[in-house]
């Protein structure tokens, strides 16, 4: 399907690349990761479909819609961190406007977690998040959620007691299955 404006002319889909990638294989080609783009055009409704399939994917709207009205609406007054803080390296609690976990993905955070409330998270990949999950834990629930963060390269701050997570320093891949498994309905 392709997108047209008010005079219906087409105008240029974002999805698709006109640069070229060197590949061993031509873009398209059966090996090739780089799809061919007038292959894609072609095939648009097929690999956009109005409906797409997405099995095992509840996309449950008003579920959605509940969460923001009774989760979102009912935690964000109490966010209340700062807008910056300390570099990258130097990171002890939490701020707003990070490199990585920001505005609006930290508040969705905040307020799911506190309304979740999760017995278990077992965060892959470890930094402002995990800032922002540590301090929600200690503050809002009385340090009742089990953190564990899985880093290979941990910073300093994941690293300090004081900071209430559990760290295991290796790659997901690195982590036995049965790591997963532990989890219950409705941990992280």
């Amino acid at each position: 399907m392709m997108q047209t404006n008010t005079d219906g002319q087409h105008l240029h889909d974002p999805k698709i690349s006109e640069r070229k990638i060197q590949t061993i294989y031509p873009n398209g080609h059966f090996y090739s990761p780089v799809v061919d783009p007038a292959d894609l055009r072609l095939r648009m409704d097929e690999v956009y479909p109005a409906t797409p399939l997405t099995p095992g994917i509840d996309f449950n709207d008003d579920s959605h819609r509940t969460l923001i009205d009774q989760a979102l609406v009912a935690y964000l007054r109490d966010y209340d961190y700062p807008e910056h803080g300390d570099p990258d390296h130097a990171l002890k609690q939490f701020y707003t406007r990070n490199s990585q976990f920001s505005w609006l993905d930290s508040r969705a955070l905040f307020a799911l977690l506190r309304h979740w409330q999760p017995r278990r998270v077992l965060e892959v990949g470890s930094g402002y998040s995990s800032a922002l999950m540590s301090d929600v834990n200690r503050r809002f629930l009385g340090s009742s959620m089990q953190i564990t963060c899985i880093e290979p390269f941990p910073r300093p701050f994941l690293q300090d007691p004081e900071f209430g997570v559990a760290l295991e320093v290796c790659r997901v891949q690195q982590l036995p299955l049965s790591r997963f498994e532990e989890l219950d309905a409705g941990d992280l």
